[in-house]
């Protein structure tokens, strides 16, 4: 087994869809994360906003007492939750365009709505505060202009913009805007905006669990994690799929199954063969920052872990590399047709969707969130308690796709083994069905 799983590997290396697969991994990396910590380090030196736009942003940077602010935090506290997002409301209702989300989380710009809706959302700007829409989007004009804060969520409206009803009714009302609206507005995204400003004490035990526990690389390695996932959630499939079909194009079949290496054998060396090589490039690309910030941890004599990228991609990516191979290997065994790549895609789009809905929901500030999502998001530096809160909602999600894909490639060795006694042939099948359909029309 061992010999047929290296010869796996070597062909594996020769072929262009895996040359294509590492091009397309390394062209997301370089575009969508690759100057992270180099900047932040950059950043680090000389203080000046290269990259995050605020030094509050940069993790590696010690927070300084008498700083005018420290960043925020987020909690469903209803005298923060209900001015912002009347905040918000006001302003979308004076523009006329309003962010709508449906049941899986993809958004849409409602825009252009009819004077009735316009006056049903202004009624309820003034059941909710007591005065106009057009007083409320002022208050926060005049506010934002007097603010040196360049995050609007880091703004207090709380005492500016009145409540008069309680949390419980203004729920009602928000449900209300939801219904007006036609999507979700008001109703899932409570705890996302109680931004409440951190104290000083706050941003130093931040700043010291990222240095002392998280030891800097573990929170770049969850990073680019999320980056990498998705890579992984959506390309992945087409390596087993494109191997799996060139066997058939190449009329391979008669000559493996006329072999006597055994269905198991077989199945498990490939399969085995394509999640390790695929695994490879991501473990390579995590080197790269994992070198640059060991470095700087040492040249400033702070605490390192120099596996953390190292374990974060065998636990976040591999899993979820294993479950997009093994649903290929199933249903392209079946069906002899490249249609696992359309399942995995939409399956992986649709999960990405539904996962950054709930990540904004989430309360976090950040695209965070685990649930049971095959593409997990931790889009974040900071938020190592949500992490650790966590934990055991992660463990639950990684361990359950790994058996997924253990009990899929089991029924794919079963369904295989059927196919070479010449017990299974759904291809033929579906090809009687059709014609017999197109014979009796």
């Amino acid at each position: 087994m061992l010999t047929l799983f290296l010869k796996e590997c070597k062909t594996i290396c020769k072929s262009i869809i895996y040359l294509v697969f590492i091009c397309a991994m390394i062209l997301f990396y370089l575009t969508q994360y690759s100057e992270v910590a180099e900047l932040n380090i950059k950043q680090y030196y000389t203080n000046e906003e290269y990259y995050t736009g605020s030094l509050l942003n940069n993790p590696l940077i010690k927070p300084q007492e008498g700083a005018e602010s420290y960043g925020v935090r987020y909690a469903e506290i209803p005298e923060k939750v209900m001015p912002e997002i009347m905040m918000w409301l006001a302003m979308n209702w004076k523009q006329n365009y309003y962010t709508t989300y449906n049941f899986i989380g993809i958004g849409r710009l409602v825009e252009n709505q009819n004077e009735k809706k316009q006056a049903e959302i202004a009624q309820i700007i003034l059941d909710i505060t007591g005065i106009d829409a057009d007083e409320v989007y002022n208050i926060y004009n005049n506010k934002l202009l007097e603010s040196s804060q360049n995050n609007l969520r880091a703004i207090d409206f709380s005492d500016v913009i009145p409540i008069q009803v309680t949390y419980g009714e203004y729920k009602e009302k928000m449900k209300q805007v939801d219904k007006i609206l036609g999507g979700k507005y008001g109703e899932s995204n409570f705890q996302s905006h109680g931004a409440v400003p951190l104290t000083y004490e706050e941003a130093l035990a931040e700043y010291d669990a990222f240095i002392n526990e998280d030891k800097i690389t573990g929170a770049y390695a969850r990073l680019f994690c999320d980056y990498m996932m998705i890579i992984a959630g959506m390309l992945s499939v087409f390596m087993p799929v494109a191997f799996l079909l060139r066997d058939k194009r190449a009329k391979a079949h008669e000559i493996i199954f006329s072999r006597e290496i055994s269905s198991i054998k077989f199945i498990l060396s490939r399969y085995a063969a394509l999640v390790i090589m695929m695994i490879i490039p991501f473990l390579a690309l995590s080197l790269i920052q994992s070198l640059q910030l060991i470095e700087f941890a040492v040249k400033n004599n702070l605490p390192v872990d120099i596996f953390a990228f190292v374990k974060y991609v065998t636990a976040w990516i591999l899993p979820t590399l294993m479950t997009t191979t093994a649903v290929a290997f199933l249903i392209t065994t079946i069906t002899d047709t490249p249609v696992a790549i359309a399942v995995q895609f939409v399956w992986s789009f649709i999960n990405l969707l539904t996962g950054t809905f709930s990540a904004m929901a989430s309360g976090t500030g950040s695209l965070i969130h685990y649930g049971m999502n095959l593409i997990i998001r931790h889009n974040d530096l900071r938020s190592l308690q949500f992490y650790k809160d966590n934990l055991s909602q992660l463990i639950v999600n990684r361990t359950f796709y790994t058996i997924l894909s253990i009990i899929l490639v089991t029924l794919t060795i079963f369904i295989y083994e059927q196919k070479r006694r010449g017990e299974i042939d759904v291809r033929g099948s579906l090809r009687k069905i059709f014609r017999n359909r197109k014979s009796a029309g």
